[in-house]
């Protein structure tokens, strides 16, 4: 008696659900939401990481790098701080979120950031909430 399930139809199947299980794991790997301070400071930190300025600039309010010269301001200084970074072996290679204390739509993010030479720093980062996303502020 023939199956009516061929080697090929099975195989097919098996694949198409592991790429649906693949782009969702993917997708879910490129870091936080902004619907969080936290989440926003890890989605900026798990780009500053990866030395992605692009992505980077996608943790500043859009709005804000509307103006005049801002956007273009902000990526050179990015791209010399990673290349600054990166010539000192600090490069970012993890970091912790230590605490976040929010008030209306402001927030200050306190993070330990770990970088590949083995050192370490404790800083906080300001995020702004706009239009129930939350930003990196300049």
């Amino acid at each position: 008696m023939k199956s009516k399930f061929s080697f090929n139809k099975i195989t097919n199947r098996f694949l198409v659900t592991g790429l649906i299980f693949l782009i969702f794991s993917l997708i879910s790997a490129c870091g936080g939401s902004n619907s969080s301070p936290e989440g926003a400071v890890d989605i900026y930190l798990s780009c500053a990481a990866d030395q992605d300025v692009e992505c980077m600039m996608k943790s500043f309010d859009p709005k804000s790098m509307e103006q005049a010269g801002v956007k273009d301001k902000m990526q050179t200084m990015l791209q010399a701080s990673l290349e600054q970074s990166k010539g000192k072996g600090e490069v970012l290679k993890s970091w912790d979120i230590l605490e976040s204390k929010v008030d209306g739509d402001q927030a200050s993010v306190k993070v330990k950031m770990n970088f590949e030479n083995g050192e370490s720093k404790e800083d906080k980062v300001k995020v702004q909430q706009v239009d129930g996303k939350w930003y990196i502020v300049l």
